[in-house]
């Protein structure tokens, strides 16, 4: 698919594995700039992240849909059934969204957005949701402005992302949600 910007959303493959590592390094290296101490975000590894997103996009075909400009991915959202115990079998989750910074507030990440709602809908579930750092205020504007809230669920835990070595990160998550037609 492509949109009026110059880019094309097209589902990752294996080969994009370094790429999403990539983009997911940078943006988490500005976002949280603020949020992680200095010598957590420098432990961010990019061969680990590499071989967790070659992992992630052979386990979950079609779960991965990557943004390019010209050849170069610069953005990805990951979309699958919703893990919570308290959301049912009619609740997707985007699991991840992350866009290279200099391409923030350009509109890719409403492109984005706008095919994990058509996907959503294709698959029949009934609400989307996405979990956010507590801290993260610039995702949680981006958020809200494509439609989703808070819905007051949280969780306090140990950053899960293994693959990132900042595990040791304790963290608090906020549940934002959106309802789907149908």
């Amino acid at each position: 698919m492509t949109g009026e910007r110059g880019h094309a959303l097209r589902l990752a493959v294996a080969a994009d594995a370094e790429a999403l590592a990539l983009v997911h390094i940078k943006s988490w290296c500005e976002i949280y700039k603020d949020v992680f101490p200095g010598h957590v975000l420098k432990k961010l590894n990019a061969a680990k992240h590499t071989a967790y997103w070659r992992s992630l996009v052979a386990a979950t075909p079609g779960g991965t849909v990557v943004c390019e400009r010209g050849r170069a991915v610069i953005g990805f959202l990951s979309l699958d059934a919703a893990g919570d115990g308290d959301s049912r079998e009619s609740v997707g989750e985007i699991t991840s969204i992350y866009l290279d910074p200099q391409h923030w507030r350009c509109g890719y990440g409403a492109a984005l957005m706008r095919w994990a709602l058509s996907r959503a809908e294709s698959r029949g579930w009934r609400r989307l949701i996405l979990w956010s750092l507590r801290e993260n205020h610039h995702a949680r504007a981006f958020y809200e402005s494509v439609g989703f809230h808070a819905d007051g669920a949280s969780k306090t835990g140990h950053l899960g992302e293994r693959f990132s070595g900042v595990e040791e990160m304790y963290v608090t998550l906020v549940r934002f949600a959106r309802r789907l037609p149908g």
